[in-house]
């Protein structure tokens, strides 16, 4: 709600016209705002904080789910970690900027199926 009062209170200082549109669909303008060769169809692999999806982006302002999580999202992970850790809450921000100066040769984590160049989903209805 905060959001929305600030973007209102910008318009009509700014005399800006409010395109109102689903967050995520903003997220889908974003990567072909920064990728000029993106143009629907095509698919969309959204992994955030909130949402784990594969989208179908037909054309614009026409998306179909083809599948998501049905418990936790991918992002939510870094909040447990954060968790694990006693950072505060959103603890991700700041797992993600811990990361960025880690140890990355600290584990040598397996690498699965390297040989086949696979994409493998379970998705449950």
């Amino acid at each position: 709600m905060v959001g929305e009062t600030v973007a209102k209170t910008i318009s009509k200082v700014k005399n800006i016209e409010i395109i109102p549109i689903h967050h995520l669909e903003g997220i889908y303008w974003h990567l072909e705002s920064k990728i000029r060769s993106l143009k629907p169809p095509y698919l969309c692999l959204l992994v955030s904080g909130g949402h784990t999806q594969i989208i179908d982006c037909d054309d614009y302002g026409q998306y179909s789910i083809l599948g998501e999580t049905i418990d936790d999202a991918c992002g939510e992970a870094f909040d447990k970690v954060g968790k694990l850790l006693n950072l505060e809450y959103p603890g991700g921000p700041k797992v993600a900027q811990l990361a960025k100066v880690g140890n990355s040769e600290r584990f040598n984590f397996p690498r699965a199926l390297t040989q086949k160049e696979t994409l493998t989903l379970v998705l449950v209805d």
